[in-house]
């Protein structure tokens, strides 16, 4: 768990206003094709600065977004949106929000999986947080890109995942941003 820190410490800076957060990138643009009609509530995990939050709230959605508290802490936080501060990655369940249960349409999770250990409870309890027949919709590494990373996910094993706990994989894109892996899945 200290190495998990460290590098926290290490990339904290690039996540809070930094580069990462003030562009759209074409995944954004992907999910939101993919978005039920608003308004619907969502839920993204890895808000980074909250930008793509921000321009998805405007958009409609009832928005709320969850990241390290001490990003939450730094972001600008816009008017609407709940924002909240905690690690979705424990083993425990002590992140684990009874109030959540069946309140979302949609989870947003871009780039997050793979830095996480407990990767299956995570996605686990977002099928929890899900509406019957809502979706999730996920961005992740397919091969080694960034040293940080500690999964990467081939689609066979990614949907392999997703269908053991009871999601319904829709559709995939392989390399729209080189090295990753976009999918849309429902919650069966």
């Amino acid at each position: 768990m200290i190495e998990r820190i460290k590098w926290w410490d290490e990339l904290a800076p690039l996540f809070v206003g930094g580069l990462e957060g003030k562009r759209f990138f074409d995944r954004y643009k992907w999910f939101v094709k993919h978005l039920p009609p608003a308004p619907a509530k969502l839920l993204e995990i890895g808000i980074n600065s909250g930008d793509a939050l921000s321009w998805i709230a405007s958009l409609g959605y009832e928005c709320t977004g969850v990241d390290f508290p001490e990003v939450i802490e730094r972001i600008n936080k816009i008017s609407g949106i709940e924002y909240v501060g905690m690690n979705v990655d424990g083993p425990d369940g002590t992140d684990y929000r009874k109030d959540w249960v069946e309140k979302f349409d949609v989870i947003i999770m871009a780039e997050v999986l793979q830095h996480t250990i407990f990767d299956e409870n995570i996605l686990y309890k977002m099928w929890h947080y899900l509406k019957h027949g809502g979706y999730i919709l996920l961005s992740m590494e397919r091969n080694k890109l960034v040293n940080k990373a500690i999964h990467y996910y081939p689609l066979d094993v990614i949907y392999a995942i997703l269908s053991a706990l009871g999601y319904i994989p829709i559709e995939h894109v392989i390399d729209a941003q080189p090295g990753y892996i976009w999918i849309y899945a429902k919650k069966a």
